[in-house]
C-alpha cells in the first residue's frame, strides 16, 4: 500500500514523545492527525504483518531503551468543538486544554482532571 496520507517515518527515537524522556527508536511512526491517517496507518501494519502501539500525550509511559519493534501510532487528532452545551473532542486534545477551554464555555465536570497530565486519549 503506497502511504497516500500519512507521513510514515522509520526508526524514531520515542524518547522525543514521552514525558520522561526516554525511550529508543521505533522500527515505524506516524502522527495521525485526521481519521483517515489512523486508518491507513491501521490498514498499513496489518498489512505489512507490524504490531501497533497507540500513543497519546507519552505521559507516565515507560518505553525501553531497545524501542518497540512495530508501528508507533501518535494520536494527534486535536479536534475541539464545542456544540450547545456539548463538547466534541479529539484524543489528541491535552487535558488541561480540554478543561481550560470547557470552562471557558461555562461547561463543568471535568474538574478531575485538573493537574492530570496528558491527553484525552491517553
Amino acid at each position: 500500500m503506497k502511504n497516500k496520507i500519512m507521513n510514515l517515518q522509520k526508526n524514531i527515537a520515542l524518547k522525543d514523545h514521552t514525558t520522561f524522556k526516554i525511550g529508543g527508536p521505533a522500527d515505524y511512526f506516524v502522527e495521525a492527525t485526521t481519521p483517515e491517517e489512523l486508518q491507513e496507518a491501521r490498514t498499513w501494519a496489518k498489512e505489512n504483518k507490524q504490531e501497533v502501539l497507540i500513543l497519546g500525550g507519552g505521559s507516565n509511559l515507560l518505553i525501553s531503551d531497545q524501542g518497540y519493534r512495530g508501528l508507533v501510532i501518535k494520536l494527534k487528532l486535536e479536534k475541539l468543538e464545542f456544540v450547545d452545551n456539548k463538547v466534541v473532542v479529539g484524543p489528541g486534545v491535552k487535558l488541561a486544554y480540554l478543561l481550560n477551554s470547557s470552562l471557558e464555555h461555562n461547561l463543568t465536570g471535568l474538574e478531575f482532571a485538573a493537574g492530570i497530565p496528558g491527553t484525552v486519549g491517553g
